[in-house]
Order: structure tokens, then sequence, then C-alpha cells
């Protein structure tokens, strides 16, 4: 279970934060104006530059992975569609065993990928980051609710770009 569990989360991350081996990030104040992804089913709202459109996902199979958002820039939509990556995306993962974040660390992700951790806060919001290495480096950012771990995944944001996180993660709430 775990190792397919890994295997899932990895092809998710090679596949969809491939963006950094096909873009350098650089974003401009036009993005600075945020829509919301609002889901009710988990319970969460997301904010976005209104200069992205998103694709949801709900069809994981064997895995705990229930929802999927992966979030693309609108400019690059009309270029190779084979070829287009988002820039972050969100899953939400059951978490039946109700385990804390260090421990559905330690039991789900395999810890040779993980190389840095350290609590972001964010508005309301205490966010565990990760690095996560592999064939594309990135960062993960973690946040429970007990039910379900909420998983942001962004490139390795430097600069001006760790602005442009910075306010997405602060857009991130659950929903009352």
């Amino acid at each position: 279970m775990r190792f397919s569990y890994i295997k899932t989360l990895a092809f998710i991350f090679l596949i969809f934060v491939g963006s950094l081996l096909v873009a350098k990030f650089s974003f401009s104040e036009e993005s600075s104006e945020f829509t919301y992804l609002s889901n009710n089913l988990y319970n969460f709202s997301l904010g976005y530059p209104e200069n992205f459109l998103y694709h949801e996902e709900t069809n994981f199979k064997k895995s705990d992975t229930k929802y999927g958002a992966y979030f693309y820039r609108k400019d690059e939509l009309s270029s190779e569609p084979d070829h287009l990556f988002p820039q972050f995306s969100i899953l939400v993962i059951e978490n039946p065993e109700k385990l804390s974040l260090d421990d559905w660390i330690q039991n789900k992700l395999d810890p040779v990928f993980i190389s840095d951790r350290e609590e972001v806060v964010k508005a309301d919001n205490r966010f565990l980051r990760l690095l996560q290495q592999g064939e594309i480096d990135h960062y993960i950012h973690l946040i429970s609710d007990n039910n379900y771990i909420f998983m942001l995944s962004t490139p390795l944001y430097q600069g001006e770009d760790s602005g442009f996180y910075s306010e997405i993660l602060s857009s991130f709430s659950f929903n009352e």
C-alpha cells in the first residue's frame, strides 16, 4: 500500500509539476487579482490569479487521493497541449486514521525524497513545507483538517516568485 501510494504521488508530481523543466517562472503584477476555487465537498477555498484556469481530477485509482486541481496560465493554453504543465496544484488526500502531519509523512511518504522541512505560516494557516527531491524538485505544503491532508505543490520558488506563491498559500482557507 505504501509503495503504490508513493508511486502514485511521484507520478502526479512528475507529470504535473514538470513545468520546472520547460519554463522559468516569472509572474507580473497583472496576475495579482485573484478569483477563488471553492470546494464544498472537501470544505476548502483556494485563490488563484484571474489569468489562470484550473482542471479538476477526481478519478485516482488505488490511492487515498480524492481530488486534485491543477492550475495553468491562460496564455500557455494555446501552446502545445500535450506538453502543458500546471504552475501549481492542490491534492486532497483522505486521512482515515486521522494521523498528524508528522505521522502521515512518516507512514505515507518515502523519506528518501524529503530533504528539508519547515513550518510556514501564511494568513491563519500553518503549513508544513517539505522540499521533495526527485526528477523534479519541488515544494509540497501540507495542512490538515484531520479528515483530509491538503497538499499544495509548487515549484522551488524564490525571489519575485516567492511573493506570488505566498499569496496563493495565504488565500487557502477551510470553509465554515
